[in-house]
């Protein structure tokens, strides 16, 4: 989680960084960006899942 966070943060830095530079290469690199927030989110809801089916299990 804090490797996520700190991954997070820093991506959030390189997007002030190319706020400033021509608005087609900070498109890009929000469109990339989302395209890995959707693949995180993807891993978690899957993590989630298999975590609900193993606390659903009867011992």
């Amino acid at each position: 989680m804090r490797e996520r966070s700190e991954s997070h943060i820093k991506t959030l830095e390189q997007h002030r960084g190319l706020a400033s530079q021509k608005p087609a290469h900070y498109h890009q690199a929000v469109l990339w960006h989302n395209e890995q927030l959707q693949s995180e989110n993807r891993e978690l809801r899957q993590g989630f899942k298999a975590g609900a089916n193993i606390i659903q299990l009867p011992f």
